[in-house]
């Protein structure tokens, strides 16, 4: 009895220095105190993961969805060779059809072949992101 005891003190001491070492009492009551916006900006803003407007462009993405409050997904390019994947994730509509009226360019430079001329330019990223509605003036 006295061995269960002090085998299950010892278990239970582990799991909760294990869990203090991963910060996991901060990160439940950040989950908990934080809304999923305000967390996801955050990341993103600080360049972890895919950055704000470089690489995946996740940051700068949901920053416009939040600020021009987007429901469509809008067509994402994305000038960086290195990435395959488009995050369409982040506007939640996974059976919609990309809205091809607006536009999200990422990692542009002035090498890159793109016709601005078709679109309004609503936000501008330091000339490097970008985010575009077409220009309605009856020709496509």
């Amino acid at each position: 009895m006295k061995i269960l005891n002090l085998k299950s003190i010892l278990f239970i001491s582990f799991v909760l220095i294990f869990l203090n070492n991963n910060n996991f009492f901060k990160k439940f009551y950040l989950v908990l105190t934080q809304d999923y916006s305000y967390r996801f900006s955050k990341a993103y803003i600080a360049n972890y993961f895919s950055g704000y407007c470089e690489k995946e462009g996740h940051g700068y993405i949901h920053a416009i969805k939040e600020k021009y409050n987007i429901n469509t997904s809008p067509k994402i390019i994305n000038f960086d060779n290195k990435r395959r994947k488009i995050p369409y994730w982040i506007f939640y509509n996974k059976f919609s059809k990309i809205d091809d009226q607006q536009v999200i360019l990422l990692n542009y430079n002035k090498k890159n072949n793109f016709d601005f001329d078709k679109f309004l330019i609503v936000d501008n990223k330091s000339n490097k992101c970008f985010y575009l509605i077409r220009k309605n003036n009856g020709t496509n």
